[in-house]
């Protein structure tokens, strides 16, 4: 049975994460766009609508939240998006020291970094494995201005990287 597919996108309310949208928008995608800012995704979607005629779905969400994953994939099932790409695209870095920043905001980049992404590719991998397709992805940062938590955002980003690398070998073999 054939659908259209359709891509997860977080942090796509700007930057490289609105760039996937664009992209995947122009290739015939489907989208369910995520960041925290509504009025940019709606925006967004909007622009995405009129210029290339596919469905784009918003759902806010803050990733900093443990129950966010959770609440994206309720969304999505209860308005029968079957999620076959996802782009972990979410991220921030403290703009503190390490030493001089509250636990608080290290537990959320490490939240939003880590803990949101390999809990979204726990919870979008079975649909992807039954259909015999896949595509995670993690957009990384290409500059953060200013100071950045250094110590947090470097020992963070190889994760989901690695994770990539395990999923992709895990849902081996594929259904052609």
């Amino acid at each position: 049975m054939s659908h259209q597919r359709t891509a997860l996108i977080t942090g796509a309310s700007a930057g490289i994460g609105a760039a996937f949208a664009r992209h995947l928008a122009q290739e015939g995608y489907s989208l369910l766009l995520v960041a925290r800012r509504a009025e940019k995704l709606q925006a967004l979607a909007t622009e995405l609508q009129q210029r290339y005629g596919v469905t784009c779905t918003v759902f806010a969400a803050d990733l900093n939240d443990p129950a966010a994953p959770q609440a994206i994939m309720d969304f999505a099932q209860a308005q029968q998006i079957n999620i076959d790409i996802l782009i972990n695209n979410a991220g921030l870095a403290g703009k503190g020291s390490f030493a001089g920043s509250a636990w608080s905001e290290l537990a959320g980049e490490i939240q939003v970094m880590i803990t949101a992404v390999t809990h979204l590719c726990h919870l979008v991998l079975p649909h992807m494995r039954a259909q015999g397709w896949r595509a995670v992805m993690r957009g990384q940062p290409v500059c953060v201005t200013g100071l950045v938590n250094k110590v947090v955002a470097s020992s963070v980003r190889p994760l989901p990287i690695k994770l990539q690398y395990f999923l992709g070998n895990n849902m081996n073999p594929f259904k052609k």
